[in-house]
């Protein structure tokens, strides 16, 4: 297991993380409709890559296949958090999250912030993030609810 820094070789690869997490999820907590407005994003391989090119996810490895990935901008938004279905609850996403809470004291950030999932939630809760609001944000013509959560660095 190891966390290496995105190449562009990998965007089709990522991308099938994401789709594969967000379908996998609980119809009771996402309808189909939801998760597929969730993932309308990355339909659009050009526009899909172009926004990797920006975001430059950190990518898990495991065997050389994506386990996981994330994202964290320099102000410390923290973009995407997703894990391969098969490989979740193995710790996976709390090494990402490690991972970059290292990467943003080292740079200097105070503050982290993200806009979770209702799955995403209890997992950014247990690792000290705090709401600040609860989101309707629209995809595709389709409501989805987040939560914008922040986490306190010690610097």
């Amino acid at each position: 297991m190891k966390i290496v820094e995105y190449t562009p070789q990998r965007s089709a690869e990522v991308a099938e993380v994401l789709h594969d997490a967000v379908h996998a999820i609980q119809d009771d907590l996402y309808s189909q409709a939801q998760k597929k407005a969730w993932t309308a994003g990355i339909v659009d391989n050009h526009k899909w890559q172009k926004r990797l090119l920006i975001s430059k996810p950190y990518l898990l490895l495991i065997d050389n296949k994506i386990a996981g990935f994330i994202e964290l901008d320099s102000k410390g938004y923290i973009g995407c958090l997703f894990v391969a279905p098969a490989l979740q609850r193995q710790g996976i996403a709390s090494s990402l999250l490690q991972y970059v809470c290292t990467i943003a004291v080292q740079a200097g950030l105070r503050r982290l912030t993200v806009h979770a999932s209702i799955v995403a939630k209890p997992f950014f809760e247990k690792f000290a993030f705090e709401i600040e609001s609860e989101n309707k944000v629209i995809r595709a013509g389709v409501a989805l609810t987040n939560y914008s959560m922040y986490k306190q660095l010690s610097v």
